[in-house]
């Protein structure tokens, strides 16, 4: 098995609860996804073909782009 280099990516979220009635509740929460948006290396390249390409086990791009999502909860 061949794996990728493992490098870190910092993930942090933020949620608030509000009680909406005795029993019920909302919860609003922002999560965000590798928030320094350093760029990542994608996989190797595993390809094996019997065209002599030089190829194989070498990086060509990256992933990782910041994201954000949000989201909104409704307990009862």
């Amino acid at each position: 098995m061949i794996r990728g280099p493992l490098l870190p990516r910092i993930d942090a979220n933020l949620s608030k609860s509000f009680r909406i009635t005795e029993s019920k509740s909302m919860q609003l929460r922002v999560d965000a996804y590798n928030v320094l948006n350093h760029p990542l290396p994608a996989a190797p390249n595993l390809n094996i073909n019997g065209t002599g390409t030089t190829a194989f086990g070498t990086i060509t791009n990256k992933t990782g782009s910041r994201r954000f999502q949000g989201s909104l909860r409704l307990n009862f």
